[in-house]
């Protein structure tokens, strides 16, 4: 069975519960107070870690309404509403870190995230064109 088959099938274990937990890991990480550690190049480790968080968040995110059933337009237009939701949540995410010691909102830090639901998603759609574009046989 491919794997395209097999979220297909299964996305209830293979997509919804890995994002509830991923999505959750986040939100905890993003919470827990930052210590004072001093900061050189560790600035530029982070940015990276928001963009490929957000790349795993909108790659999950993207799979999830495109496989959906219930609503058409989400998987009609799941760029879209893929960017919108990861973007949305990157938002909320830098806001509500204003109120977490140690930490601040971060317009680079939105950036990241933003550029990186992005590319998550720009991901997801070349695998599900990649597996829509690929000729099935007929049988006569």
């Amino acid at each position: 069975m491919n794997l395209y088959r097999f979220l297909e099938r299964n996305r209830f274990y293979a997509l919804y519960i890995p994002l509830t937990i991923y999505w959750i890991i986040i939100f905890v990480l993003t919470t827990l107070p930052n210590p004072n550690v001093p900061k050189l190049l560790d600035n530029y480790d982070d940015k990276l870690k928001h963009f490929l968080a957000y790349t795993v968040l909108a790659v999950m995110v993207s799979l999830i309404l495109h496989f959906q059933k219930r609503y058409k337009f989400l998987s009609e237009k799941v760029f879209l509403y893929s960017v919108l939701i990861v973007s949305v949540y990157g938002i909320f995410d830098e806001v509500h870190q204003i109120f977490i010691p140690g930490r601040s909102a971060d317009i680079f830090d939105l950036l990241c995230d933003i550029s990186g639901g992005i590319l998550g998603t720009y991901l997801s759609l070349r695998f599900i064109k990649r597996r829509e574009n690929r000729k099935i046989p007929k049988k006569i």
